[in-house]
């Protein structure tokens, strides 16, 4: 019986980490789409989803998605039913998820019409939809529909940002006479300003790294958490064109971007190509939440590949200095030798804290010493460096961020391993600076408060002595 009730657990667990095909900086859980799991003596698992509208086209998705996993955890057979009594209601999204909508300048819908007769008009009704970006309630609908039925498209004329809201917010017109959506939490509206560029930092053959002036005035406001993102504007063609990159500076010096060519790039190559020290270019206040509790020290476990690296070492070099009892092991996909952004800095991080940052370098298309460093970060990979390098037990905090595809894979691995994603602290897709096989970045973080016990490191690590000749080199891999 014990094993039967820690195999519904975690078969539950597994299945409401899956995220959202819509949204996915929310799970199922946060959403509450499963509504039962059970499994049976042969070990058979059975989920019951509740779609969040009948005929929802993401449903097949979710389904799926569920189902691989629950495979790859182990179930060799897997039952997936559709419960569609009672109907889903925006109701049951949970307050963590509501505030992750809000934090991604998705309008969280406001609570659904109570049970009774709900007054009928004919006439075109306005709703209240308030901008979750600075709580502006001057906004105006630009489109009816979004990518999916169940959302619209919003712009805010306050702060001029884009929104976009679930269908649910625009019922609010038609609740009972007394109640009204939440009221959003009033931040500070967004601007953009004017910075001085102070460095332009060639990092390979293809990369930059642009670092800004912040005058007295702001320095408030452009104060950042490792993780966050500033936002670059410019006119092109008449038209208002905007980008966001990661911070990669480490909490309390003056923030800096990477970036990479890409071609036919509307930003990489100018940025890369035609910035200059002494220019100015137009950059709103850090925002984001992919950032990590320097307050708490933990084994922080980063996952990255490409510019997938620039969230990541800012959040290494501020948690490594932010406590003495914090540790971090970083695995660095590339695909050769020159194409490796901030080469120098990993390793001077490295020897900086030697043992306290373990470094892994992998490169697709160039041989490395060990086997286990040649080829694509893939799941097969990641599962090998994970069991010889990481106690998956009391690892703490996971931060993923590069192509979908390995930031997918990885994620596959965790869960297999064990690892609660659930509590994940922010699924962000974003169009930054690299692009791989044609995938847009993607991040993800996943935290958790465990009472750590002895280190499990058990590759040694060497640091380097010059130049790119010091690369993470791995030996006496112990599983």
């Amino acid at each position: 019986m014990v094993t039967v009730l820690t195999d519904v657990r975690r078969a539950r667990h597994i299945a409401a980490s899956v995220p959202d095909p819509e949204l996915p900086m929310l799970t199922l859980a946060d959403l509450c789409v499963p509504r039962g799991v059970e499994v049976g003596e042969d070990g058979t698992a059975v989920v019951s989803l509740t779609p969040t509208y009948p005929g929802c086209p993401a449903m097949a998705e979710m389904r799926a998605e569920v189902a691989a996993r629950l495979t790859a955890s182990g179930y060799a057979h897997v039952q997936l039913r559709t419960v569609l009594d009672p109907p889903w209601t925006t109701d049951w999204i949970t307050p963590s998820g509501r505030r992750t909508l809000a934090e991604h300048g998705i309008a969280p819908p406001g609570p659904a019409p109570r049970p009774g007769p709900v007054p009928l008009t004919l006439s075109p009704t306005r709703p209240a939809v308030p901008c979750p970006r600075c709580g502006s309630a001057d906004t105006e609908e630009t489109s009816g529909f979004g990518a999916t039925s169940c959302k619209a498209l919003w712009r805010c004329r306050t702060c001029r940002e884009p929104l976009r809201v679930r269908q649910g917010d625009l019922m609010e017109d038609l609740l009972p006479p007394g109640t009204s959506a939440p009221t959003p939490v009033r931040r500070r509206r967004p601007a953009f300003h004017h910075l001085r560029v102070a460095a332009v930092q060639r990092l390979c053959e293809d990369a930059v790294a642009v670092g800004f002036d912040i005058p007295d005035n702001l320095a408030e406001e452009f104060a950042f958490t490792p993780g966050q993102s500033l936002t670059l504007r410019r006119e092109v063609d008449g038209r208002d064109e905007r980008r966001s990159y990661s911070i990669c500076s480490p909490v309390g010096a003056r923030p800096r971007i990477g970036e990479r060519e890409v071609p036919g790039g509307l930003f990489p190559s100018w940025l890369v190509h035609d910035v200059r020290p002494g220019d100015t270019l137009e950059v709103m206040a850090p925002t984001g939440a992919f950032t990590p509790d320097l307050t708490a020290p933990g084994h922080h476990i980063l996952i990255a590949a490409g510019s997938g690296i620039t969230p990541m070492l800012s959040i290494a070099e501020s948690v490594l200095a932010a406590d003495d009892r914090s540790r971090v092991t970083l695995f660095y996909g590339n695909r050769r030798t020159g194409s490796v952004m901030f080469a120098d800095e990993l390793a001077d991080l490295k020897d900086l804290h030697p043992a306290r940052f373990q470094l892994a370098h992998v490169l697709s298309r160039e041989p490395r010493e060990a086997e286990v460093l040649s080829g694509r970060l893939d799941a097969d990979r990641l599962s090998a460096l994970i069991g010889g390098l990481v106690d998956v037990t009391t690892a703490d905090h996971w931060w993923l961020c590069g192509p979908h595809g390995m930031v997918r894979d990885a994620q596959r691995v965790l869960v297999g391993l064990g690892v609660p994603d659930t509590l994940a602290a922010q699924v962000a897709a974003s169009l930054q600076a690299c692009r791989v096989a044609s995938s847009a970045v993607a991040c993800t973080g996943v935290g958790r408060s465990l009472t750590r016990t002895t280190s499990f490191m058990t590759m040694n690590v060497h640091t380097r002595t010059s130049g790119l000749d010091e690369f993470a080199n791995i030996h006496n891999l112990k599983v």
